[in-house]
């Protein structure tokens, strides 16, 4: 996947800098330090990370902030801290693109992917958290709390299935709409069809595009009438 792909994710200002990071053989220890922080468990990921730091000190960074300008005194944890984001970042993009492709043709999420997948994602948090470090009392008590709250386990929910089966996007869409009607009340709205796209999209949870294909009815999936069919017998 290319750098390119991760460009909306960041400010507009800020991506020649990540770039720079990401191409730059001068940074070649921030990376190497980077990846392999990644392959800490994601309490232990906490406790390394300022190890992680240190080492990068390594490498004199001396740089200003892309958007203000200034400069930046611990410009080396910056860098760090930026590029590590990048990485978690890409990692996030791949496991949703590929828990969506999951869920469109009915295939279910490998168990030992959504671990990884939280993992990744409390990585993501503390390396943010990391990012907006603060000086007063009351937000670093604030950053501590988020980050005992993020070590907790998370409590895994079930999908609902029809015949224990895990529906797509297609087969949802389809249920809800010849059931309630949800197309027919969205399209009766005075506004642009963009807009109604976008509404549609964040009612079922998928994004603009594929809530377009839905209602034009070229969306690509491999859908099962019968299941659906006996689903809403049940509803009448």
């Amino acid at each position: 996947m290319k750098l390119e792909s991760f460009k909306d994710i960041y400010e507009e200002e800020y991506y020649p800098f990540i770039e720079e990071i990401f191409t730059n053989k001068d940074y070649y220890l921030i990376r190497k330090n980077a990846d392999n922080l990644l392959q800490y468990e994601e309490q232990e990921f906490a406790i390394n990370l300022d190890y992680a730091i240190g080492v990068s000190d390594l490498f004199p960074g001396q740089i200003n902030d892309p958007i203000t300008g200034e400069k930046l005194e611990d410009a080396t944890e910056f860098i760090f801290l930026n590029y590590l984001e990048l990485k978690i970042t890409r990692i996030h993009c791949i496991l949703e693109d590929y828990m969506e492709h999951c869920d469109n043709v009915g295939k279910e999420f490998p168990q030992n992917l959504e671990e990884y997948h939280e993992g990744n994602m409390f990585k993501g948090q503390h390396v943010h958290l990391k990012l907006k470090r603060a000086t007063s009392a009351k937000e670093i008590n604030s950053l501590k709390k988020s980050i005992n709250i993020l070590q907790k386990p998370i409590r895994k929910t079930a999908k609902a299935t029809i015949e224990g089966k895990t529906l797509n996007n297609s087969e949802r869409f389809k249920i809800i709409n010849q059931s309630l009607g949800l197309w027919e009340l969205i399209d009766r709205k005075e506004i642009s069809q963009l807009k109604k796209y976008k509404l549609l999209a964040l009612t079922l949870g998928i994004n603009e595009d594929n809530a377009r294909k839905l209602v034009l009815n070229n969306y690509d999936s491999k859908d099962r009438p019968n299941l659906i069919e006996k689903y809403l017998k049940q509803l009448q």
